[in-house]
């Protein structure tokens, strides 16, 4: 018999990325900007700004690089498994 099984986990997770530093006078695009308006630029426009490193396309893709997740709580109640037979599978299809 084959069966089909799913599970939905329900956690709180936290994403930590490294940190870099950036000149500001590296991005002409930050010029003449606050620093609220710099945070919410960078955020949007990432993909088109440069990188820091040669190595990686822009600069998002280098902030993703080292993401680490750490899970901070779980919640079972909310998570799910599921297991399906192949005849459940035909008669809902049918």
């Amino acid at each position: 018999m084959k069966l089909k099984i799913k599970m939905n986990l329900v956690q709180k997770v936290k994403f930590s990325y490294p940190e870099f530093e950036i000149e500001t006078a590296d991005f002409p695009e930050l010029e003449g900007k606050t620093l609220d308006e710099m945070r919410e630029y960078i955020e949007e426009h990432g993909e088109s700004l440069h990188p820091i490193h040669e190595e990686f396309d822009n600069l998002k893709q280098e902030l993703s690089l080292g993401v680490k997740t750490l899970v901070l709580e779980s919640y079972p109640d909310e998570s799910k498994f599921y297991v399906v037979a192949e005849d459940e599978i035909w008669e809902e299809v049918g």
